[in-house]
């Protein structure tokens, strides 16, 4: 370990590093799936009591559902806590959208579709892309 400016930094020699398999990406994709759902699920039930002007167990519910999507992003094998939350904003754009047109049945246009490839796209090379530090290699 290496002291910079008072904060620990990881060694980047030794077994430090993750290396991408299979399971270490389907696991990523789950908890990225699973932070969505939970952020956009209490999102939608503090919506419901504030715009909808439904019970206050909505809002109480929301605010426990929106907790324990606080923790899900920490299990993420990413190892940058600013990477991981720029990834995890593409995926959100995209669940959100999934949200809003099966539950609110929203309509998606042209613009919505295209804007979801991007985000995604920009979410594979924000993971993808070759560098020395930060991330896995």
């Amino acid at each position: 370990m290496e002291a910079t400016n008072g904060t620990v930094a990881a060694s980047e020699e030794g077994n430090d590093k993750k290396e991408w398999t299979t399971i270490l990406a389907f696991q990523s994709v789950f908890l990225f799936a699973v932070a969505a759902v939970l952020e956009i699920l209490g999102g939608w039930l503090v919506w419901q009591f504030v715009r909808e002007k439904k019970s206050i167990w909505y809002l109480l519910l929301g605010f426990v559902i929106l907790m324990a999507y606080g923790v899900i992003p920490t299990l993420q094998p990413l190892e940058d806590f600013g990477r991981t939350y720029a990834v995890y904003g593409g995926v959100f754009i995209v669940f959100s959208y999934a949200f809003a047109r099966i539950v609110d049945g929203f309509k998606l246009d042209v613009g919505d579709y295209v804007g979801c490839a991007v985000s995604l796209v920009g979410v594979v090379i924000a993971v993808a892309w070759p560098r020395e530090g930060g991330g896995l290699s």
